[in-house]
């Protein structure tokens, strides 16, 4: 719910509440009055009474139409009389008829009763309901007025806000907005605004830090990288890799180590454009991923298991898919001693599974974090955090199950 309509609901809440007590205050304060004006009466006519009894030993009687003097409960008349002796301390009864007594009591030796029939007096009661209503109109209205009065406040004290907001929702990474504070007054949004702007001001530096820091990665490293690859490449033609394997081990090093500078710069670039989706088949890049890999394996006894269809194909973005190709398969290679990796495609579902010794259970829920590694690993810990920014990218599903006996990593298409 939004501040402007929180607003208006609590002024008309407390539209409400007030009304709402003054009715009842109201009520009170006019059946009160009422009763006391009948007492009042009663009392008037108790100081007549008993000045004839104090004077004459006689009592005089009551001058008011409505007021009875009764010398015994056993004259009352018979709609309040059982009422009373059940409870004499009572100084108003209801009759069934609708009649209204008041009854004071005067004197207890001789006994001595003022009972007042008021029901032709009544001014209140008669018109409670007509009160009620008036008092719910007045209530209602005073909602409406409330509301609207909290509707032009929450304008007022809004429209900062959502120009701030209207203000940041178009911002992009590109354009940041500057020098908007000024625009608002010495207040809480005020404040809020130089906040954001300071803060802004530092987003923008960082950005820029980045940018040149990508651009000059990008310039410096691909060359020399370029370099090696393409020496490593004329060695290798011209030396036997059976007896220099180093050679081998060497180029593979220098393709990995472009696949990963590849990856983080196609990662931190926002501008790079990973929407874009083709239909292509999974068996040639996986091929090129496990001969490029090949030497991690080495000499270990392990088997490799490829149970994938020449047909096999998914629909993504083929880049994506050889970065993370190359560092699922290149993690199994690198961390299995013996056994088996297999490399299986059905129903949309990718697995990359190996006999290694798995993941150990202090690792299991942090291994989408970057740094976080094994004891006896050699790399960097940034490879499945590079895979998992990058399958949330491209909307790819990944799951890693491991345990004492391997590893199992699953991609979703």
């Amino acid at each position: 719910m939004s501040i402007r309509n929180r607003i208006i609901i609590y002024f008309g809440l407390l539209a409400l509440i007030v009304s709402a007590i003054f009715s009842v205050f109201n009520l009170v304060f006019m059946w009160s009055v009422e009763d006391l004006a009948l007492q009042q009466i009663l009392k008037t006519e108790k100081a007549h009474v008993l000045k004839g009894y104090f004077t004459h030993q006689q009592f005089n009687l009551p001058r008011h139409g409505s007021v009875s003097l009764y010398l015994s409960i056993d004259d009352f008349p018979p709609s309040i009389k059982d009422s009373f002796l059940q409870d004499p301390n009572q100084s108003e009864i209801f009759s069934d008829n609708g009649e209204n007594y008041h009854i004071l009591p005067i004197l207890k030796e001789p006994e001595a009763y003022l009972v007042g029939e008021f029901s032709e007096q009544l001014i209140v009661r008669p018109i409670a309901d007509t009160v009620l209503m008036f008092l719910g109109f007045v209530t209602v209205l005073l909602v409406l007025v409330s509301c609207a009065i909290g509707w032009m406040l929450a304008n007022k004290a809004v429209k900062p806000l959502s120009s701030l907001l209207q203000l940041l929702q178009s911002t992009t990474p590109e354009k940041l907005p500057q020098n908007f504070a000024k625009q608002y007054s010495e207040d809480e949004v005020g404040y809020l605004a130089q906040t954001l702007e300071s803060t802004l001001v530092r987003i923008r530096d960082f950005i820029q830090r980045e940018q040149h820091f990508t651009r000059d990665v990008s310039h410096e490293l691909r060359t020399p990288i370029a370099v090696i690859k393409g020496a490593g490449e004329l060695i290798a033609q011209q030396l036997d890799s059976e007896k220099y394997p180093v050679v081998a081990r060497l180029n593979s090093a220098v393709l990995q180590m472009e696949q990963i500078i590849e990856t983080l710069l196609n990662l931190a670039r926002e501008e790079k454009d990973w929407s874009y989706k083709e239909t292509f088949k999974l068996l040639p890049k996986i091929e090129d991923c496990v001969i490029q890999y090949a030497t991690l394996i080495g000499q270990k006894p392990v088997e490799l298991d490829i149970t994938l269809g020449p047909a096999d194909a998914v629909h993504a973005n083929p880049v994506a898919v050889e970065i993370l190709l190359a560092n699922i398969i290149s993690n199994a290679f690198k961390h299995i001693q013996q056994g088996t990796v297999v490399i299986a495609y059905s129903d949309n579902l990718l697995s990359i599974t190996d006999t290694g010794q798995g993941i150990s259970e202090e690792l299991k829920g942090r291994i989408f974090q970057s740094g976080v590694k094994g004891e006896k690993s050699s790399g960097f810990g940034v490879g499945l955090s590079l895979v998992k920014r990058l399958c949330q990218r491209q909307g790819i599903r990944i799951a890693v199950h491991s345990s004492e006996k391997g590893t199992r990593v699953e991609l979703g298409f």
